[in-house]
C-alpha cells in the first residue's frame, strides 16, 4: 500500500482499540513511523507527502551515485549515505529522513540486501555531568587509490553524560606516550577533564587486575598521578560496563572510516574532525535524542579546569612532511618554508610546534633551527607565505653568482661551476642558487669545498647533487675530541671516492658509490 493507504490504516486500528505497539507489530513498520503519522491530520498527511515526494525528487539526481555505494558496500548504513553527500555536494539540503526512506525503496527495488553489523549491549543510567569519561581503542583496514590495504588504529573519547565525542588515528600501533598525548589532546577539546575515566584493560595502560587492585603500566600510572583522575578497568568480556564508548568505536569505525579511501594520516584526522562537526557531535543521538554538540555546552562547566604538563608540553609538536612547493600542510592550509627545503632524494620532515598565541612554529628538528613562523589562518585551503622564503629577487644573477661563488676556495673555480648549473637549468638558477646559499649558511666550508670539488671532477651540475653529496659526505665524518670541540672530517684521498662511480643517474645509490671507501 501507498503511504496515504497507510495512514489511513494506522488510524483505522489505532480507533479500533489498537496500541501503537500492536500498530508496529500488525503492519510490520516502526514505531516512530506510526507515531508520527498519528501525530497528524489527515490534511497534514497530504502535505507531508506532498512535501516527500519533492524531497524525494531531489534525491533523483543523485540516484546512481547512492546505488553504487550501495552495490559497493552492501553493509553501507542509510546514515553513512546520508553523510557522504553532505560531505561531498556543500549544496544537498535533504533531510536525513528523506534520505534513510530514499536508500529503503532503493534496496527493495533493486534487491539489496543489507548486511547487519554490531552487538546488542545494556542500558546503563548516565552519570552525572563532568563525572565521567570513557576511553577505547579500535582498528580498521582501509584501501588506498591503488587498491593497497593499510592498517588503522584509532582512540575514542566520549564524555558520558552528553555523548561529546574525540578521537584520533594513527598508522601504526598506539604506544603508551601516544594514548597519554592523545588525552592531553582530548582535555585540550573538550576544555578540562572528567573525574573518573572508564577503560578496557589495554595493555598500554594496565598490566593486570588483582583482585581489585590495579597494577597500571608504569608510565601511564606516573601520569595518572600528574593528573589526579580516577580510573576504572572494565572486566574482560564485559562490553556493557562500557558500552558508551563501544558503540562510539564503532560508529567511528561504520560511518567515518567504511568504504573511505585513505591517502595519509594527517589528511585522515583533518577529514574525521571535521566528521565530527558535521555528524559525529551534530546528529541526534539514539539514545537521549539530543545532540552531543549542544549538550556538551551544559556538561562543559562542570569539568575539571587542566594546566600545562611540563612534562608533556610535545603534546603539542606535530611532524609533517615538506611538499614539492616547499609548504606544509596544516589543518587545510599550506604554510611556506625557505625555498630548497624539500629534497628530490629523501623525505624531509620538519616539527611544527603551536603557540599559545595561535602561532605556527616550524623546525628542522625536534628543538632545532627554526624554517617558518606564522601566524595561524583559520580559513582554509590559504597559502600562507613568508617573502623571505621565496626565490632570491632582490639581486640579479650574476651578482648573486659572484656573491656566492667568492665564499669557496678560488682554485675551485666555484663561479663557473654555478654558470654552468645556469646554462643547465636558466628557468630554474634562482631557485638553485637559492639552495646553495642556504647550505652556506648551515654547513661547513671544509664540508662545502670537499662537496664542490666532487660535484665539479665528477660534472654533477645541480644544486640538488650537491645538496645530496654534502648529505653523504656528513653521514661518514668522523668526530674527533679537540681542544674547540669542532667537528673534523677525516680526509680521504680523491681517487678513493671516485672508484666506481658514474654520473648518467640521479638516484641517492650513485652518491654512495662516489664516497665508496671512506670509513
Amino acid at each position: 500500500m501507498d503511504k496515504l493507504e497507510l495512514y489511513y490504516e494506522i488510524v483505522r486500528l489505532k480507533r479500533l482499540g489498537f496500541s501503537e505497539r500492536k500498530i508496529s507489530k500488525t503492519l510490520g513498520i516502526s514505531r516512530n513511523t506510526v507515531k508520527l503519522y498519528l501525530n497528524k491530520s489527515g490534511s497534514e498527511m497530504v502535505s507531508y507527502l506532498e512535501g516527500f515526494k519533492i524531497r524525494t525528487k531531489k534525491l533523483e539526481k543523485y540516484h546512481n551515485i547512492i546505488l553504487n555505494w550501495l552495490n559497493e558496500f552492501n553493509d553501507m548504513t542509510s546514515a553513512q549515505v546520508y553523510d557522504w553527500l553532505r560531505e561531498h555536494y556543500k549544496d544537498f539540503n535533504v533531510s536525513e529522513g528523506t534520505v534513510r526512506n530514499y536508500v529503503r525503496q532503493l534496496r527493495e527495488i533493486y534487491n539489496i540486501s543489507k548486511v547487519s553489523k554490531g552487538r546488542p549491549y545494556e542500558a546503563l543510567d548516565d552519570p552525572e555531568k563532568g563525572l565521567q569519561m570513557q576511553v577505547d581503542f579500535g582498528y580498521h583496514k582501509a584501501k588506498k587509490n591503488n587498491g593497497e590495504v593499510v592498517k588503522l588504529w584509532v582512540i575514542g573519547f566520549v564524555l558520558s553524560n552528553c555523548r561529546y565525542k574525540y578521537g584520533e588515528w594513527l598508522d601504526r600501533p598506539f604506544t603508551t606516550r601516544d594514548v597519554i598525548i592523545a588525552h592531553e589532546r582530548a582535555f585540550n577539546f573538550y576544555g578540562g577533564m572528567t573525574k573518573e575515566i572508564v577503560y578496557d584493560q589495554d595493555h598500554l595502560i594496565s598490566v593486570d587486575e588483582n583482585l581489585g587492585d590495579l597494577m597500571l603500566t608504569e608510565e601511564f600510572q606516573k601520569y595518572v598521578k600528574l593528573r589526579q583522575f580516577k580510573i576504572y578497568l572494565c572486566r574482560k568480556a564485559d562490553p556493557e560496563s562500557k558500552g558508551r564508548i563501544e558503540n562510539v568505536v564503532g560508529f567511528i569505525k561504520h560511518n567515518f572510516a567504511d568504504h573511505r579511501i585513505y591517502d595519509n594520516i594527517d589528511k585522515y584526522n583533518e577529514r574525521f574532525l571535521r566528521w565530527l562537526d558535521r555528524t559525529g557531535n551534530y546528529n541526534v543521538h539514539n539514545t537521549t535524542k539530543k545532540r552531543p554538540v549542544e549538550e556538551y555546552t551544559l556538561e562543559k562547566p562542570y569539568l575539571q579546569p587542566v594546566q600545562s604538563l611540563e612534562l608533556y608540553n610535545d603534546n603539542k609538536i606535530i611532524t609533517r612532511d615538506v611538499r614539492k612547493d616547499n609548504t606544509v600542510y596544516y589543518e587545510s592550509n599550506r604554510y611556506s618554508v625557505p625555498t630548497g627545503t624539500y629534497s628530490n632524494s629523501e623525505r624531509v620532515q620538519v616539527y611544527l610546534t603551536i603557540t599559545e598565541n595561535n602561532k605556527l612554529i616550524i623546525r628542522d628538528k625536534l628543538h632545532g633551527r627554526i624554517l617558518g613562523n606564522h601566524q595561524i589562518s583559520l580559513e582554509k585551503g590559504k597559502l600562507i607565505q613568508d617573502r623571505s622564503h621565496l626565490r632570491i629577487r632582490d639581486k640579479g644573477i650574476e651578482d648573486l653568482i659572484n656573491q656566492i661563488g667568492a665564499f669557496f676556495n678560488p682554485d675551485l673555480k666555484a663561479r663557473e661551476y654555478l654558470k654552468n648549473i645556469k646554462e643547465k637549468y636558466p628557468r630554474y638558477i634562482r631557485d638553485h642558487l637559492s639552495v646553495i646559499n642556504k647550505l652556506i649558511d648551515t654547513k661547513s666550508p671544509e664540508l662545502l669545498n670537499q662537496s664542490m670539488k666532487l660535484c665539479i671532477d665528477k660534472n654533477l651540475i645541480s644544486a640538488n647533487d650537491l645538496k645530496d653529496v654534502i648529505s653523504q659526505l656528513e653521514k661518514q665524518t668522523i668526530s674527533i675530541p679537540v681542544e674547540t670541540n669542532e667537528r673534523v672530517i677525516k680526509q680521504v684521498s680523491f681517487d678513493e671516492l671516485y672508484e666506481n662511480f658514474t654520473t648518467e643517474k640521479r638516484p641517492i645509490n650513485n652518491y654512495v658509490d662516489i664516497l665508496k671507501g671512506i670509513n
